[in-house]
């Protein structure tokens, strides 16, 4: 089974990427060795295992609608979790919270709309950011529960 090496840890799901994130990871490097696409998938990862420690369940990872995307579906014993996970190199000029747009979170409103539809989910919906801020082998994870509210319908 293919698998990627970063920081000791060993990640299968990379297989599971398209040929051409493949591709991109082998030619963007950032100062650390790593691929953007490598940086990423640790990002998520480290913010999954903050989430999971919360006490909240994984229900869906990378959940595709058309061409959105959505990061985590989590769940509580009273919310479906919808979690963007943003992540900035260090320094940075926006913080990883900031650079969602109301286009992104309408995009986000309308895939979690959909995933809720096709799976019947009767719970509230809410929108979370988890902020992963990398300083070298440091991650600075930061969690926003609530971090914005769809207006009208999803």
């Amino acid at each position: 089974m293919p698998a990627i090496f970063l920081c000791n840890r060993t990640f299968r799901f990379y297989e599971q990427l398209p040929i051409f994130v493949k591709f991109c990871a082998s030619v963007r490097m950032d100062a650390c060795g790593k691929t953007t696409v490598q940086l990423g998938l640790l990002g998520e990862q480290r913010a999954l295992e903050h989430l999971l420690q919360q006490g909240f369940q994984l229900r869906a990872r990378n959940w595709r609608y058309r061409h959105w995307e959505l990061d985590l579906v989590m769940e509580d014993p009273d919310f479906l979790r919808i979690v963007e996970v943003r992540m900035r190199m260090l320094p940075s000029r926006q913080l990883p919270i900031e650079t969602i747009t109301k286009k992104k979170q309408a995009h986000l409103i309308r895939a979690a709309g959909a995933y809720v539809r096709r799976f019947g989910i009767q719970k509230e919906v809410v929108f979370d950011v988890v902020s992963v801020l990398v300083n070298g082998e440091e991650f600075i994870i930061e969690y926003f529960p609530e971090a914005f509210y769809p207006l009208g319908r999803m």
